[in-house]
């Protein structure tokens, strides 16, 4: 939470130094891309996860809540170098 907001307080200061007709139209386009990426990626990801949840039994397992790619996800994370 503390690095997207220290994230928007450095875009603001970046849109600041350019003229308002800029600023305005690069912030409509970044607008439009989120709101594509939420539409056409975040969207369909969160629509396949509830048809997979509604399919399980009554009483599942706790793990069967998570696809198996989302563990991979998980383990390949924790495996990355850090720097």
């Amino acid at each position: 939470m503390l690095a997207g907001a220290l994230l928007c307080i450095r875009a603001t200061i970046w849109l600041n130094l350019l003229p308002l007709p800029a600023e305005v139209l690069l912030e409509a386009m970044c607008i439009g891309i989120a709101a594509a990426a939420y539409f056409f990626m975040f969207f369909k990801v969160v629509r396949k996860n509830m048809d997979r949840i509604g399919r399980l039994p009554e009483r599942a397992c706790l793990f069967a809540f998570t696809s198996w790619k989302g563990y991979l996800i998980c383990r390949n994370g924790r495996r990355a170098p850090h720097r």
